[in-house]
């Protein structure tokens, strides 16, 4: 972070001159003034980023066969956006997705694996996960990881 910070600490710095004399000599300037420009608002955009992304990543160990994540922020909700799946050797078996509010579960998505390295899912809508709502992943293939990737809503 601090190279990509230092780079474009000088690039701003330098964009004064740039811009109070953009038309100084020859088309070479002129074309170097438009591409400092542009690499700033690339610098910029890159930078930034993370920022706007508010997105919340975790990972969890599938040896248990079974992982919760739980809301517990009272003014705050998120969605899940991909939950990516691992496995350390091919694996069969069965994963279900399940969303708890209250007394009630939803079954979001039931995966049946066949010597699977790897498995993904994704939501085709978005599911808010209000507080005390909990996101619940049973699974009978236990040799890999989940990444849970979320966002705030």
């Amino acid at each position: 972070m601090r190279i990509r910070l230092s780079y474009f600490i000088v690039l701003l710095s330098s964009l004064p001159r740039a811009i109070s004399n953009p038309s100084h000599g020859s088309f070479f300037h002129r074309g170097a003034y438009f591409t400092g420009v542009a690499v700033l608002c690339l610098l910029a955009s890159v930078l930034c980023q993370p920022a706007f992304a508010g997105g919340m990543s975790s990972l969890h160990s599938l040896e248990s066969g079974s992982i919760s994540i739980t809301n517990t922020q009272k003014n705050s909700s998120w969605v899940p956006v991909a939950l990516l799946f691992r496995f350390d050797a091919p694996a069969s078996g069965t994963i279900i997705v399940e969303r708890n509010t209250g007394s009630t579960t939803f079954q979001l998505t039931t995966v049946d694996l066949s010597d699977n390295l790897s498995a993904v899912w994704t939501p085709k809508a978005p599911i808010t996960f209000n507080l005390n709502d909990v996101l619940g992943i049973t699974t009978t293939a236990t040799n890999g990881t989940v990444e849970i990737i979320r966002k705030a809503d």
